[in-house]
């Protein structure tokens, strides 16, 4: 055990009550040693008090498994070196971690932690047993009387082999895919639905119908209420969905991430396009697309039949059909179109046979409330809580397979 071995550079504090010589209480000594019981012929070499760490509490007298753990413990133990076997056992309980045969030892190694010197003990099923106090440099001596030679943890595991590698390679590769597809996803997860969270009624566009927001339900309507300049909603039956997609956050436009560097330079980085046209026909290739840039885009353009049979476009948040269709749309206000995108999308769906309002859009989106760093942070930290979740279940999953049969 190296002092630089990534296993070892977490060191837990080793007080002096966990590492010394001789008890306080010569009498709880005695009893104590009066437990273990030398085997006929047996001759004690050394005993004393040693921090015992492990990955997990074993009383079954198996040895710990090699694989690192995050899970770790420290214990005050009394370790007995004969020369027949090792055993340690808890103090001052006195029940017993492990009693091993010196033939089925490999050996121990030497190291330190920290400075504070420290003996792994190994047998030969692969299994190690850490003491990391100072009486470890009497540890090792007992040890070497005892007939144990000094051995090198890397020199028992051997540098994985070519084919080995290659035989891993897929696993990792897969790894990797998995890793980079689920950050995909994630960022492509709709979270526009999260700052509506709260979101009063009321007359404001993006908020819920209050009282006093009235229905579109003709063309007629239109014009009287923007002469009017009042709020107005529509049902959400009968939504046709447009093929056009606008930025969430306007601050990701390409026309104005911009960067100043210092007074007199400034660099301009590409950002996002303000829309995005949408195929009729979509077919698998563009669903995954439309997928994983659908954190970034709003693909909330629809046709919006009205009593007479003509037709009105709304623009809204796509995250409103997220749970399902809901009782009741957001309050909007009209304006007139104002991107050519817009006029394009109006004019092929006009041109497809929907009697549509050309000039004029009910917008019910409530614009500047997805902010880009709150968003990708939001993001992130799902991402990280997943890949901590899955890190614990898998450190789990690998320490019920290693830990020993009852």
């Amino acid at each position: 055990m190296h002092g630089s071995h990534p296993r070892y550079w977490v060191l837990l504090a080793v007080s002096p009550q966990l590492c010394y010589n001789v008890s306080n209480n010569p009498a709880k000594e005695a009893d104590l040693m009066a437990k273990f019981q030398l085997l006929p012929g047996e001759t004690l070499i050394g005993e004393g008090h040693m921090t015992y760490r492990h990955e997990y509490l074993n009383y079954t007298g198996k040895s710990d498994s090699l694989a690192p753990n995050i899970h770790r413990t420290t214990e005050s133990t009394r370790v007995y070196v004969t020369n027949r076997r090792v055993v340690c056992t808890h103090f001052p309980a006195g029940m017993e971690y492990f009693q091993w045969p010196l033939e089925e030892l490999r050996g121990y190694q030497r190291g330190s932690v920290l400075k504070v010197p420290a003996v792994t003990i190994l047998t030969k099923d692969g299994g190690q047993f850490e003491f990391c106090c100072v009486q470890a440099r009497e540890l090792a001596r007992w040890l070497s009387q005892a007939g144990l030679p000094q051995v090198d943890i890397d020199a028992i595991v051997p540098p994985m082999s070519s084919a080995e590698k290659a035989r891993r390679l897929p696993g990792r590769i897969a790894f990797y895919l998995l890793a980079i597809l689920s950050l995909l996803v994630v960022f492509a997860l709709p979270t526009s639905w999260v700052y509506d969270l709260g979101l009063k009624a009321g007359t404001e566009q993006g908020q819920r119908p209050g009282v006093g927001v009235q229905t579109i339900r003709t063309d007629a309507d239109i014009s009287a209420f923007i002469q009017a300049g009042e709020p107005a909603t529509v049902s959400p039956e009968g939504l046709i969905p447009c093929p056009l997609a606008r930025l969430r956050d306007s601050e990701q436009s390409n026309r104005r991430i911009h960067y100043s560097s210092g007074r007199r330079s400034s660099r301009t980085f590409q950002g996002f396009d303000d829309y995005r046209v949408l195929p009729r026909d979509p077919g698998a290739l563009d669903r995954l697309w439309q997928l994983l840039w659908g954190g970034f885009y709003n693909s909330g353009y629809y046709l919006k039949p009205l009593e007479d049979g003509t037709y009105i476009c709304v623009y809204l948040d796509d995250c409103a059909f997220l749970f399902g269709e809901p009782e009741e749309l957001y309050t909007g206000r009209l304006r007139s179109v104002d991107a050519p995108e817009e006029a394009r999308m109006l004019y092929d769906m006009e041109a497809e046979g929907y009697d549509v309002d050309t000039m004029f859009i009910l917008d019910m989106y409530r614009h500047g409330k997805v902010n880009q760093f709150a968003d990708i942070a939001m993001r992130a930290g799902i991402w990280f809580a997943g890949a901590f979740i899955a890190a614990l279940i898998h450190v789990s999953i690998t320490d019920r397979k290693k830990q020993p049969a009852q």
